[in-house]
């Protein structure tokens, strides 16, 4: 299971522990992604969607609800690091990419479709068994 995105508290209380928070963040997707298993997001009632947390997923499939995603660092005033910019590079889209990462633009669920971050947006009722024939 993995959080949503980086714990904004611990990002405000000084750039050292920003820094550090980051550094663990990236360290702990690096591992993942250097694994030989194959990685599934998929998400039932999360409004935003943080795009670098699913990039590396192999599978990611999402309940439709109205929501957004997106990289909203840049919006909040945050500098995107290596790995925040690395991952979207090779999931999204090319006319994504500056979008999210430089623009912080918000998403539709078929627009993340298309913009490459997520894979799949099916109704709920044909989540449980979507979600048992990709597996």
């Amino acid at each position: 299971m993995l959080s949503d995105g980086y714990a904004l508290k611990v990002m405000c209380d000084s750039e050292t522990a920003a820094m550090a928070l980051v550094e663990k963040g990236t360290t702990l997707i690096m591992r993942m992604l250097s694994l030989p298993y194959l990685f599934w997001w998929h998400a039932v009632d999360t409004r935003l969607l943080r795009v670098h947390f699913y990039c590396f997923a192999t599978h990611r499939t999402r309940v439709h609800r109205a929501f957004k995603s997106g990289l909203n660092e840049v919006a909040i005033g945050m500098t995107m690091h290596h790995g925040g910019v690395e991952l979207p590079k090779g999931r999204l889209a090319p006319v994504f990419f500056n979008r999210s990462v430089i623009l912080a633009e918000m998403v539709s669920p078929q627009e993340a479709v298309t913009a490459g971050s997520l894979g799949k947006v099916i109704s709920e009722a044909k989540f449980v068994i979507t979600v048992r024939v990709i597996a």
